[in-house]
């Protein structure tokens, strides 16, 4: 497993409450050792990737480029191979796991690179006939125990006209044993552009629970899940009925 999973710590610059009560650094990191400093017992963990972002004049600032680099290049890669592949990001609110995932318009993160690499490599490989690269998307919210379908329009219906409809499904996750992991009933849209993707990530992402806490104004109340469906095809045309496809999805 130690080769399929890699593990990647990230020390994000100290926020505005944080320099308001003139905080201190306590970990330090060196190669792919981090230390930790409190109470002045130092701890060394070593990962995968020890990402010093705090100080953007340290010589050993790491930067948006570099986290892709590293980590999203090889999920997309993999994905165009057939391989299965996810960016997990865990931490405390006011983090940086935002900024890591999707970043900013002037600094993206590793979704909206990933993206449009996708879509490069997409037309690079439709230059040849006999290849094609299809794209869907889906975005699922995971709240107080529920979930939610970010790509389907909020229901503007008042609750005494929904209590019976008997076309309101619950999302639930099952484990199917031909299609393993799968939430039947999530909508799985198709993308032809990077704008496409893109403006349902960002439809997706004003629908999420949100509330305010004293490190994040803005802080996510729930889980979420954005996937890219890649499907390569390899092979006679369509039109071909004699021809042999090749197909791998991830």
């Amino acid at each position: 497993m130690a080769e399929s999973i890699k593990v990647a710590l990230r020390v994000r610059p100290f926020n505005s409450l944080e320099l308001s009560l003139d905080s201190t650094c306590v970990v330090r990191m060196d190669g792919q050792n981090t230390t930790l400093l409190a109470h002045g017992h130092p701890k060394t963990f070593t990962f995968d990737f020890s990402y010093w972002s705090f100080d953007r004049n340290d010589s050993n600032f790491v930067d948006q480029d570099a986290i892709m680099h590293d980590i999203g290049n090889e999920i997309l890669i993999n994905a165009l191979e057939g391989y299965n592949g996810c960016l997990f990001a865990y931490g405390q609110t006011g983090s940086g796991k935002t900024y890591s995932v999707l970043g900013t318009d002037e600094e993206p993160g590793i979704i909206p690179r990933a993206i449009v690499l996708l879509f490069e490599e997409k037309d690079r490989l439709e230059q040849d006939a006999l290849r094609e690269v299809r794209i869907w998307v889906s975005y699922l919210e995971i709240y107080n125990e529920h979930l939610k379908d970010l790509l389907k329009p909020e229901d503007t219906r008042r609750p005494s006209e929904i209590c019976d409809d008997h076309d309101a499904v619950e999302l639930t996750v099952i484990n199917h044993p031909q299609f393993g992991v799968y939430v039947p009933g999530l909508l799985v849209e198709p993308c032809s552009t990077v704008a496409e993707v893109n403006a349902r990530l960002v439809f997706g992402m004003k629908q999420r629970a949100v509330g305010a806490t004293r490190m994040n104004s803005q802080s996510s109340r729930s889980h979420t899940v954005f996937c890219i469906h890649v499907q390569h095809l390899e092979g006679a045309p369509p039109d071909n009925i004699n021809g042999c496809v090749k197909k791998r999805s991830s």
